[in-house]
């Protein structure tokens, strides 16, 4: 077990929690429809953190959706259940903090994936979560046969190529295996699920795996190369026009079913903690640079040069841990690969295409007349305090209070601020009085 390189404060404030206090209000639906709500998206709708789909404490059954859908049916009686593709106990296997020392940092280890994972998903039942994580918008709809047959093997599986656990007929991706997606000669696609789905009203949060995925890659564009099949771009910035194209799908098929909704923007990857944890003042960074008597930290960038690490314009990344800790970085002779640092090339290039991907999604959400919950905005100013009923909360790693253990994904009361923020914007969309979710309620970090 290594140590994380991350510096904790020794001093953690015990804040009371108060309970909400609102103002009497009848509960009513206003002009929307709850009867069937489904939520489509990827690992941020499924209930994806600690990195992975884990629930025996309950992670995954406090999905955003899930926590929606309760304070939904408060206003809706009637409303149907909704219904998510839970996994068993440990689940897919997660993070885990087992120690936190106030000097050098908490110690951070991965937990075993359930002996269920290598056989979860129901493919029978219907589902109202559709949310899969690592799914990317692009994997959603294929434009042409060789697309649809690649997004099969991701999310369906082929019966001539090794899936996940290198057994063939298993899907790329392990996530998806609560769907059926047909056969190889006869495809089932995202985009038919959704179209089958009968919903009311809907979330939508796709796109964000279409900018994060090469973020997180450290910038980098991989490619797997499937015999008979091609190429699969496992990560890459996916371009503007098609993912236009392909969100405009989504949405159409949602107003053509009558459907209400809300959709959201994708955040500002580079203002969560995977990228902002590892610092220079880091306390293994900081004391291995004051014993040796070095000024400066070394990287390679995305060009292929060797130069000093800028702080605050060059990111590293949260999984350079052990490389680090290897001695990777001290010496222009050994630099921190590219694939463990955003430069500051590459966090300008994903911040600017991730405001066009943001402006598509308005775009779109507009002539549709869905309402539109802007969590590019609403996330920034997490990363610069949000207080919920006396307790504050920020994006800092673990002592921040709202992200998951992963560094990407919302822990549980994280994932109870975005509920509230999506029943905000329903409200002042469909005129509904849905009453917030109590953070408080849940947890966030389990602490050894």
């Amino acid at each position: 077990m290594k140590k994380s390189l991350i510096y904790i404060s020794a001093v953690f404030a015990l804040t009371s929690c108060l309970k909400t206090e609102f103002e009497p209000r009848e509960l009513t639906a206003g002009d929307a429809d709850f009867t069937r709500y489904v939520a489509v998206g990827n690992s941020l709708t499924q209930g994806y953190q600690d990195g992975g789909v884990h629930n025996e404490l309950g992670q995954q059954e406090h999905s955003f959706p899930a926590l929606l859908a309760m304070q939904m049916k408060k206003v809706e009686p009637s409303m149907g259940e909704f219904t998510q593709p839970l996994v068993t106990g440990d689940g897919a296997g997660y993070k885990k903090l087992t120690a936190l020392d106030p000097v050098e940092g908490p110690t951070v280890v991965d937990v075993a994936p359930d002996a269920s994972w290598n056989s979860w998903g129901n493919k029978s039942l219907t589902y109202n979560n559709l949310g899969i994580s690592g799914i990317r918008l692009i994997d959603c709809i294929g434009r042409n046969a060789t697309e649809r047959t690649i997004n099969h093997i991701i999310l369906g599986g082929n019966s001539l190529i090794p899936g996940w656990n290198g057994q063939t007929g298993e899907p790329i991706n392990p996530y998806a295996r609560f769907l059926d997606f047909g056969s190889t000669l006869s495809p089932v696609e995202y985009v038919d699920h959704i179209r089958n789905s009968n919903a009311t009203f809907f979330t939508c949060w796709l796109g964000n795996n279409d900018v994060l995925g090469w973020a997180t890659a450290g910038g980098i564009t991989n490619v797997t190369s499937i015999p008979l099949v091609g190429d699969i771009v496992i990560s890459r910035l996916t371009p503007v026009d098609e993912f236009r194209e392909k969100y405009d799908s989504v949405l159409t098929i949602f107003k053509k079913m009558g459907a209400q909704g809300v959709v959201a923007t994708l955040p500002d990857v580079s203002s969560i903690p995977f990228f902002n944890t590892i610092t220079l003042e880091t306390y293994a960074i900081k004391k291995t640079m004051e014993d040796n008597n070095l000024s400066d930290f070394w990287i390679e960038d995305s060009t292929g040069t060797v130069r000093p690490l800028v702080p605050g314009k060059d990111l590293i990344l949260l999984t350079a841990t052990d490389t680090i800790s290897a001695g990777y970085g001290f010496s222009p002779l050994q630099p921190l690969p590219n694939a463990y640092v955003l430069d500051e090339g590459e966090v300008n290039r994903v911040r600017a295409h991730t405001q066009s991907l943001n402006s598509v999604i308005k775009s779109l959400a507009s002539n549709y007349g869905f309402g539109v919950v802007d969590m590019y905005s609403f996330l920034g100013t997490l990363k610069d305090g949000y207080t919920f009923n006396g307790v504050d909360f920020s994006a800092s790693y673990i002592e921040g209070g709202a992200f998951s253990l992963d560094g990407v994904h919302p822990n549980t009361k994280g994932y109870a601020i975005v509920a509230n923020e999506f029943i905000r914007v329903i409200n002042e969309t469909y005129g509904s009085t849905i009453p917030p979710v109590d953070v408080n309620a849940y947890n966030g970090i389990i602490f050894p």
